[in-house]
């Protein structure tokens, strides 16, 4: 399955965090949007009249562009060491979990993912990325689990070149480097499995999982991909996480706790949730309670709440029937 990460970020707003010359940042922009054209000869030799990899920005279009031209272990050994040097953007951080993606290594995906969000907790395309990311981890165990083999499929994920995203398995405009190519339809056809839902395997979109023995690891990238639905201020996608069932705390009935959350979820200008400590408890072979301490923050407020929720698992979907707050001693 291919999961596009079709966002963009700002070089304008990466270039201010460094004392880049108001040339030299034309320079990089102009070099950026080389890359995302696919010109990856000439944007390499302009880097290289720049001679400053020591900056995180030029190293970070230096592996952009190797990734560009097919030379992928060379810009992760970059990139690693650029987010060894905790650079102050995600930029790094979202490039190089690409690339991890790229390879089916989405643990270290995730990880540096994560990492990259701590250096701008308010930013919301991380949060996207992430979440698909935790779709394709629960879409692979859900083929596991099915005992599919090599039908398993890692994520094409974009990286980011400036203000546009770049596919680094798109052709380049040049003769030099010659990426190995994979073309749209022999990637869908290699992520195709019959009877196998080819989207996300979780609650309305989120969450599906045939009857049978019960994996953590999906019901836990369940409630992963809740946070982040949170985190991401998308009321919808959080609200699909609840089954019909489900019923509020504190008397509300179903609609006005809906109205609640969305004016909780959407007044914030930025919200971070995360879930720490996860604990599964198999009740019944259809239903879970998982404990996890909540860490909630945002523009105003910030908090820790260890919540416990029950998961039901009804015509293949798990959904959140219960959640309660647990007073801690």
């Amino acid at each position: 399955m291919k999961i596009p990460l079709l966002y963009s970020l700002s070089l304008a707003m990466a270039l201010a965090t460094t004392n880049i010359s108001a040339v030299d940042r034309s320079q990089l922009e102009a070099i950026s949007r080389l890359i995302q054209q696919g010109q990856v000869d000439q944007a390499m030799s302009q880097l290289d009249q720049i001679n400053g990899d020591r900056d995180w920005q030029v190293a970070n279009l230096r592996a952009l562009a190797l990734a560009r031209g097919g030379q992928r272990k060379k810009a992760i050994r970059i990139l690693e060491k650029i987010v060894a040097d905790n650079p102050p953007r995600p930029e790094p951080f979202n490039n190089l979990a690409a690339l991890y993606a790229n390879e089916g290594q989405l643990e270290k995906a995730k990880s540096t993912l994560e990492a990259g969000l701590r250096t701008d907790p308010a930013y919301a395309a991380v949060y996207e990325n992430l979440s698909m990311v935790y779709v394709e981890m629960a879409r692979n165990s859900y083929i596991e689990a099915l005992k599919l083999g090599n039908q398993r499929s890692t994520p094409d994920l974009k990286m980011l070149a400036g203000t546009q995203s770049v596919d680094v398995n798109e052709p380049v405009l040049t003769e030099a480097a010659k990426p190995v190519m994979v073309s749209k339809e022999s990637t869908a056809k290699s992520a195709k499995v019959d009877q196998v839902p080819t989207e996300a395997v979780f609650a309305s979109d989120t969450a599906s999982q045939i009857t049978g023995p019960i994996r953590q690891d999906v019901v836990i990238g369940v409630m992963q991909a809740w946070a982040s639905a949170w985190s991401r201020q998308d009321h919808k996608s959080y609200l699909s996480f609840y089954g019909k069932d489900f019923v509020p705390e504190g008397n509300l009935t179903r609609n006005s706790w809906e109205r609640v959350r969305r004016v909780r979820i959407k007044s914030p200008s930025w919200i971070n949730v995360t879930l720490a400590d996860i604990k599964v408890e198999v009740l019944t072979p259809d239903k879970v309670n998982i404990q996890a301490l909540q860490q909630y923050k945002s523009d105003g407020f910030s908090d820790d709440t260890l919540k416990e929720f029950t998961l039901t698992r009804s015509e293949g979907d798990w959904q959140i029937s219960a959640e309660r707050s647990i007073t801690q001693p």
